[in-house]
């Protein structure tokens, strides 16, 4: 909110050196959305262990729409993203959602313990959602991230079919 209203203030008056030096300050906190952020490592992006794409909004199974997204196709249980923080971070929001695309027939099909979003600090293991079925309810989630120098993000889809999609939204990283 500071940024906004000092946003405003730098519109009246662009020269002024007092806003211009507490956007500064102020702009080094903003959160950045994960989907922003480049990848140092990614079994998605070349699609060798699943897939993910960026998409501005996607609605979920409850017809819930949700925005600034990253939906992962299947995924093996060690298929990653990750992103290096270089420890200057503390915390990773974010809301994971099963989009209403995801064909909810599979759901049951046997694999090795799939539809698990996990996230990893350092390869710790910080956070491990429930069972992403289509049946499950969007998950928030709020990390302690204070301290990790690399990121890795996990989508165990089954990787058996294309249809085991997961999203992840308004998945901010902060100061």
């Amino acid at each position: 909110a500071a940024i906004d209203i000092i946003k405003e203030g730098l519109e009246i008056l662009p020269d002024d050196d007092v806003l211009n030096d507490e956007y500064e300050k102020y702009e080094e906190y903003e959160p950045v959305l994960l989907s922003e952020m480049d990848t140092f490592y990614s079994d998605y992006e070349d699609w060798s262990n699943g897939g993910k794409e960026n998409i501005q909004s996607v609605k979920d199974k409850l017809g819930k729409t949700h925005e600034n997204c990253i939906v992962y196709w299947y995924g093996y249980e060690d298929s990653k993203d990750i992103y290096v923080l270089d420890k200057k971070y503390s915390k990773f929001t974010g809301t994971i959602f099963v989009p209403d695309s995801r064909q909810s027939k599979i759901d049951d099909w046997y694999h090795d313990d799939p539809y698990y979003f996990s996230i990893y600090g350092d390869d710790k293991l910080l956070y491990k959602s429930p069972k992403m079925i289509s049946t499950q309810y969007p998950v928030d989630f709020s990390i302690d991230i204070s301290g990790v120098d690399q990121l890795k993000i996990n989508w165990n889809g089954g990787a058996c079919t294309w249809d085991y999609e997961i999203g992840l939204s308004n998945a901010y990283i902060s100061k």
